[in-house]
């Protein structure tokens, strides 16, 4: 666009008006262009100030609320898993106590949340929180088994439940068939072969006592060392029987060499049992309460509070 000269502005009849009126009456003009600016920016400062007040207004009745809201869900879910982790570990009724509460007060603020008008009629925050609700549902889902494995040691430590159900029967079978080949022994003449014979027995019978300290030492406290110790036992315990069962009818009693033909069968099925249990019970699964927070709630509680 192009400015027009200044010998076109002075020839202008406004400029000719302007130069013709008095000072005081110029003084006035200006004056009543200054007034009006003001009023104009006064106007639109208020305007704005109108406008900000209807968005705190909104924030403080509407938004506001739901922020609140939200903040108590998530205290909530907090303490619910905090006191999970505790009541794990103490077993303390105060501890159970809280994470029931929490997770009642959870799920109720959740449903709270939900009935929000900024949430309700909000398409896109209604499929956010029917989200988090379904996560909330599934943390809530784990309640009664959590409580379960914090009072049943062999639900919680599937190697503890595993050797009790599956093992033990076999261990007692052992310990019955030696007491067996050392009774038998009793109604045998004394002499040196039979003596030595029963120092064998004592032996074996020390050696499987052995071996199943070692298993509940291992169960107890996992690591190489007692995987290596109860190999040890093992090997012991195998190559007394495989020397007790050379020994035949020549020393042997009928009781006796079929007690010791039972010890070799169950020990093998044992010691299979046993390889079992070291891979359960050194395996990232061993205690079950731990693993599930480690897994599975622990990145479920993570989403929840994104």
């Amino acid at each position: 666009m192009k400015m027009p000269s200044l010998t076109t502005v002075f020839e202008s009849p406004l400029f000719h008006f302007v130069t013709r009126l008095r000072v005081s009456h110029k003084i006035w003009i200006g004056f009543g262009l200054l007034i009006t600016l003001v009023m104009l920016v006064a106007g639109l400062s208020i305007h704005a100030l109108n406008r900000a007040e209807q968005q705190m207004s909104r924030v403080v009745d509407v938004s506001q609320p739901a922020m609140l809201q939200a903040f108590a869900v998530t205290e909530a879910l907090n303490r619910a898993n905090g006191a999970l982790g505790f009541y794990l570990l103490s077993k303390e009724p105060r501890d159970r106590d809280e994470y029931e509460s929490m997770s009642k007060a959870l799920d109720q603020g959740l449903k709270k949340l939900a009935s929000l008008p900024v949430i309700a009629n909000d398409a896109s925050l209604r499929q956010r929180v029917a989200e988090i609700r379904k996560d909330v549902d599934r943390f809530l889902a784990y309640q009664p088994r959590m409580l379960e494995l914090a009072v049943n040691d062999n639900k919680n430590f599937p190697g503890v439940g595993f050797s009790a159900r599956e093992m033990a029967p076999l261990a007692s079978a052992v310990q019955q068939n030696l007491g067996t080949m050392i009774d038998a022994e009793r109604d045998e003449d004394a002499t040196p072969e039979r003596k030595a014979l029963l120092e064998e027995l004592a032996e074996l019978r020390q050696l499987w006592m052995n071996e199943l300290i070692a298993n509940r030492a291992f169960i107890a406290f996992r690591g190489d060392r007692n995987v290596q110790n109860l190999r040890l036992y093992r090997d012991g315990f195998m190559d007394k029987v495989g020397k007790i069962k050379a020994l035949g009818e020549d020393v042997l009693n009928f009781e006796q060499a079929e007690a010791i033909d039972n010890i070799d069968r169950i020990m093998r099925e044992y010691f299979k049992l046993q390889d079992k249990l070291i891979a359960v019970h050194n395996s990232d699964k061993w205690r079950t309460d731990a693993w599930l927070l480690r897994s599975e709630i622990g990145p479920l509680v993570s989403r929840i509070k994104q």
